[in-house]
C-alpha cells in the first residue's frame, strides 16, 4: 500500500484495498437475503396481505443470517490478519478473530436455545 496524506484517506485505503476484499462473498449475499427478509417484515401488511405464513417464511431466513454473521466477521477477521505487517496490527486483528469466533458461537448457542424454547411453548 502507499502511504496516504491523512488519518482518514489512510483508514478508506485500508478498507478498500486490505478490508473489502477480505470479506467473503457469503457475507455479501446473506446481507442481502437478511436486507430482503428485513424489508418484506417491515412491509408485511402492504405487500403480503392475504399471505399469513409470509411472516414465517421472512423470518426464517433473517435468523439463518444473525446465526451466519458473527462467523462471516470472525472469519473476515482471520483473513485481514496476514495482509497486515506491523506485529502491534497484527495481535490486535489475531484479538479481534478470538472474539468475534467466541461471540459467534455464544450467539449461536443463544440462537438455539431460543429456537429450542419457542418450538417447547409450541407443543
Amino acid at each position: 500500500m502507499r502511504p496516504a496524506e491523512s488519518y482518514s484517506g489512510q483508514l478508506w485505503q485500508f478498507t478498500r484495498e486490505v478490508l473489502l476484499p477480505a470479506v467473503p462473498r457469503l457475507a455479501w449475499l446473506v446481507l442481502g437475503v437478511m436486507m430482503f427478509s428485513g424489508l418484506n417484515l417491515l412491509f408485511l401488511a402492504e405487500l403480503w396481505p392475504h399471505f399469513p405464513q409470509a411472516e414465517t417464511w421472512f423470518i426464517v431466513p433473517l435468523m439463518a443470517g444473525l446465526l451466519l454473521v458473527p462467523w462471516l466477521g470472525a472469519y473476515t477477521a482471520q483473513r485481514v490478519r496476514p495482509q497486515v505487517r506491523q506485529w502491534g496490527w497484527r495481535t490486535l486483528w489475531q484479538l479481534a478473530t478470538f472474539g468475534a469466533y467466541a461471540v459467534a458461537g455464544m450467539s449461536a448457542g443463544l440462537l438455539v436455545l431460543g429456537l429450542l424454547v419457542g418450538l417447547l411453548n409450541r407443543l
